[in-house]
């Protein structure tokens, strides 16, 4: 247990860390408006990739260690991939609250993934909480009415390749230290933006202001990441991990403010039962981890 100050400075962390992930998805959007996604996702692997491997300089350490090319890795390093391009395409031709929404399921599909492939134990009611939270999933995409945006669907591949990222970095031996996770994960966007670069067929020479977009797109990234990180190393993960939720609210107002969006009713009644489900499923999880710790006292 981590004291009230720790669980306090940690939700702080974690805020600003929603804030950051959030302003970077917004300039995210702004830069594939006139810029090619492509090309948007090479710089950006390279702006990363920089700046992680400035740091693993600066903390010591070998580059490379057998551990990248095991499964576990092997595994988060698809994952990411496949969450990375997902998240690009869906925030360049989908809505900002819409994906920041659909996102938000993200802890309720690592429930499921750790049930199949690690096996966790699950009670009822945390299933309970799962099936309301896909069910608000369904709110948000709609598929088969007369909404729908087939692109949504490149939101939900984005949140199943983050799942397994996840899964992936549960597996990885501990010794593996996050900013090497980082470099690698942003290194590998190089490549895929340059293959989305062939397949577009289009490469643009940027202007100033576009330019400014990606950089602010690096930066807050980079930040976002490493003060989540910090945040859920602080304080209790139970106190810690809702906060995750501010990111849609802060989507919400950024959509509002910078490409006049407007969600539906739809979106904004699928978001509620997320994150009602997702805040549950937490709360049971802190209660059932304060049960086990008064047993074993």
């Amino acid at each position: 247990m981590f004291s009230k100050n720790e669980n306090l400075n940690g939700i702080i962390l974690m805020s600003f860390s929603m804030f950051g992930f959030a302003i970077g998805d917004t300039f995210l959007k702004l830069a594939t408006k006139t810029v090619p996604i492509g090309e948007v996702m090479a710089l950006m692997g390279i702006g990363s990739s920089l700046i992680f491997y400035a740091i693993i300089l600066r903390t010591g350490g070998p580059l490379f260690n057998k551990s990248l090319f095991q499964f576990p890795m092997m595994l988060r390093n698809f994952g990411d991939a496949l969450g990375t391009v997902g998240i690009f395409i869906s925030l360049a031709l989908v809505p900002l609250t819409t994906v920041a929404a659909i996102m938000q399921a993200l802890p309720l599909l690592v429930i499921v993934a750790a049930v199949i492939f690690l096996n966790e134990k699950v009670g009822f009611r945390r299933w309970i909480a799962v099936t309301l939270g896909l069910i608000g999933m369904i709110f948000i995409v709609r598929p088969g009415s007369e909404s729908f945006n087939i692109f949504t669907l490149f939101a939900v591949l984005g949140v199943v390749g983050m799942t397994i990222r996840d899964i992936g970095s549960r597996l990885a031996p501990k010794r593996i230290k996050t900013e090497f996770m980082a470099f690698y994960a942003s290194l590998m966007c190089i490549p895929i933006g340059l293959v989305i670069m062939f397949i577009e067929g289009t490469v643009k020479s940027i202007t100033l202001s576009e330019c400014s977009f990606i950089l602010i797109l690096i930066f807050t990234g980079t930040f976002s990441y490493h003060t989540m990180t910090i945040a859920v190393r602080l304080g209790d993960i139970s106190a810690i991990a809702p906060i995750r939720y501010t990111r849609l609210f802060f989507a919400m107002a950024f959509g509002a403010i910078f490409f006049n969006e407007v969600p539906d009713k739809y979106t904004l009644l699928g978001a509620g039962i997320i994150v009602i489900s997702g805040l549950y499923a937490f709360i049971r999880e802190a209660k059932l981890n304060t049960a086990s710790l008064n047993i074993n006292d």
